[in-house]
């Protein structure tokens, strides 16, 4: 709720939906929603790999914060068939993921679930570039453009963003 919420900011006429299986979740972006007097932004409860959406309905989608629940690059690719579906042809999906290249992120998340208790229950998964890259090309998405968080060696930037464009 907090990312959609700051488009909404940003983008008062964008009609803007949220998708996550947790009502928990919702609950919470309701609230921040509501706090911040965002009224066009719609928060659905519903699976990522059963999305409620027509083929071709979004123009855009952001997957922020998310692959990194996923147990595995096959998860991944269930959830990107899907949100390729749900994109129209020339849309842009833009996804941001944890870098498995990173010793210091991977150090990190292995030990996570001796440090805190809230991540018990989340995979908190690392994937690699080139892997990530061919499953988006393998749905028929061209990788347009790559971000890295700052970093001195992109390489290894602990988070990467990537926008692909949806050719057919």
């Amino acid at each position: 709720g907090l990312f959609l919420s700051e488009i909404a900011s940003l983008q008062p006429g964008l009609e803007i939906f949220g998708v996550d299986r947790s009502e928990k979740h919702l609950d919470l972006a309701r609230r921040t929603f509501h706090r911040k007097k965002i009224a066009r932004g719609r928060l659905i409860n519903a699976d990522a790999n059963h999305l409620p959406f027509d083929d071709a309905f979004f123009e855009t989608i952001v997957s922020i914060n998310f692959l990194m629940c996923l147990p595995s690059l096959e998860a991944v690719r269930c959830v990107l068939t899907e949100a390729a579906r749900v994109l129209a042809p020339g849309g842009r999906l833009i996804v941001e993921f944890r870098n498995r290249k990173n010793l210091f992120l991977r150090l990190k998340y292995g030990l996570a679930k001796y440090y805190d208790g809230t991540l018990r229950d989340n995979p908190l998964t690392l994937y690699d570039p080139p892997a990530l890259m061919r499953v988006l090309r393998e749905l028929g998405l061209e990788v347009t453009g790559q971000t890295y968080l700052d970093f001195f060696i992109k390489r290894y930037a602990p988070i990467i963003f990537f926008e692909a464009k949806k050719n057919v």
